[in-house]
């Protein structure tokens, strides 16, 4: 809950898509996985500002595997009141020669 900082993605298919830069506001990690979600702080996209979107990244090493918040509803835009950390299962590999996303586990006292 203390993370900082910014990210950015970018999503095309065919041509088609958008891309947003984000303020972090949570980032949880379990083994070589790893959620952060954040608001949109500039896009392409219309609407997407001051939306929070999330994002998951399976580190398995060149090509990681990736997810995201808006699987089930088509953009950040449509999506309503998203908590923070939200974000589907890491079900998309990265476009080759991108994406090699290092994971560290947090290594909680016990």
């Amino acid at each position: 809950m203390e993370a900082t900082g910014t990210f950015e993605w970018s999503h095309r298919l065919n041509g088609k898509g958008a891309w947003a830069k984000a303020k972090v506001d949570r980032l949880v990690t379990g083994g070589k996985v790893a959620v952060v979600s954040g608001v949109i702080t500039s896009s392409d996209l219309p609407g997407a500002k001051g939306k929070r979107f999330g994002i998951t990244v399976q580190d398995i090493g060149h090509r990681d595997r990736l997810g995201y918040s808006w699987a089930t509803t088509g953009t950040p835009v449509a999506t309503k009141d998203l908590p923070k950390c939200v974000s589907s299962a890491p079900y998309e590999k990265v476009e080759k020669g991108t994406g090699d996303f290092p994971v560290t586990p947090r290594q909680p006292e016990l």
